[in-house]
């Protein structure tokens, strides 16, 4: 597995560069399969327009009532109108308050991969400062992608999305198999929300001794992790949580929890507004150390309503890129730390 990384030391749409060439490597006959919550970026959209005239398969599934509707408004013009994408593009929208948050994309050639993270191509050059300010610029914070090439898992990933395209979507398919299968091997674990067990990242932080956790949380309002991880601090644990700087996204509240309890909670605030919107746990014990990684925030509407996707992994290589880059926003996030 490899790990593309964007962010302010990165160059500008760092990851939209990865997926836009990602998409010229596709061949006619081939098949690139994306499901996004937000998707603005217009020069990827033609792109994947481009493709497909080629000959190319493509399917593209994102939600269909964002919290900013805007972001998705000018793409789903451009490829769902005569000359778009068709039948391949499909907003999925659902009754209850939840959304498609996932970040997933697949290409088949010129070797099956997919790629998972926290990255939304979500930036047109034409948003407004306000939806950059609201939203955050994905193309110029903090964020990621993990490069799956294992065909086992990645089989299981396009199966998934294969799913997401054909199947009704409604308020009980938390019960359905397709969202409750698992993926299983000696060093990974993919599973899906909504699902009937909402608590498996709990389950990891409980199920074993860990002696040191680090969290990087775009969005942490779920009390409950809050008080989980205040419980393991105190019995000895050292617990660390990097966040996002808004209230909106991560409460007052979760923070005085965290930080009462001795957890080495730090806002991350850039002089430009840019997001911190990674979402990974590093778990270290003596006996193992394992990576959290996916569209998961720590919330109760990922836990329960959003379409999400959570990985868990005992790879060393990317465990050690994802420490190295901890350590480095961080140090950047403690840089900035008398901004307001």
């Amino acid at each position: 597995m490899r790990v593309h990384f964007g962010g302010p030391d990165r160059p500008d749409g760092a990851l939209a560069a990865v997926l836009s060439s990602a998409i010229e490597r596709v061949p006619a006959g081939g098949e690139i399969h994306w499901v996004a919550y937000y998707f603005g970026n217009l020069e990827l959209a033609k792109s994947l327009l481009s493709a497909s005239r080629r000959g190319v398969r493509v399917f593209l599934d994102i939600d269909a009532h964002p919290r900013r509707a805007e972001v998705n408004a000018e793409v789903l013009r451009l490829l769902g109108g005569p000359k778009g994408v068709l039948s391949g593009l499909r907003p999925l929208a659902h009754v209850l308050p939840g959304h498609v948050h996932e970040k997933i994309y697949f290409f088949s050639h010129p070797r099956p991969a997919v790629y998972v993270g926290s990255y939304n191509p979500s930036r047109n050059l034409s948003d407004s400062e306000d939806l950059l300010d609201d939203i955050g610029d994905q193309d110029r914070g903090h964020n990621y992608l993990v490069e799956i090439t294992d065909s086992a898992a990645v089989s299981f990933l396009h199966s998934h999305l294969q799913a997401m395209h054909a199947s009704p979507h409604g308020v009980f398919e938390r019960y359905g198999a397709h969202l409750n299968a698992t993926f299983d091997s000696p060093d990974l674990n993919i599973y899906f929300f909504p699902r009937k067990r909402s608590n498996v990242h709990i389950q990891f932080l409980q199920r074993t001794r860990f002696e040191r956790i680090r969290i990087a949380a775009s969005h942490f309002r779920d009390s409950s992790i809050a008080r989980l991880l205040a419980t393991l601090s105190v019995n000895g644990t050292s617990v660390e949580v990097l966040a996002h700087d808004t209230f909106r996204r991560v409460p007052v509240g979760i923070e005085r929890i965290l930080r009462t309890s001795g957890v080495n909670f730090r806002r991350y605030r850039h002089p430009e507004k840019l997001p911190m919107h990674c979402k990974f746990m590093l778990l270290e014990g003596k006996a193992e150390r394992r990576v959290l990684f996916g569209s998961l925030n720590l919330t109760r509407t990922s836990r329960w309503l959003n379409h999400e996707v959570l990985l868990c992994s005992s790879n060393q290589d990317l465990f050690a890129a994802l420490d190295a880059r901890w350590t480095y926003v961080f140090a950047e996030a403690a840089k900035y730390d008398g901004l307001p």
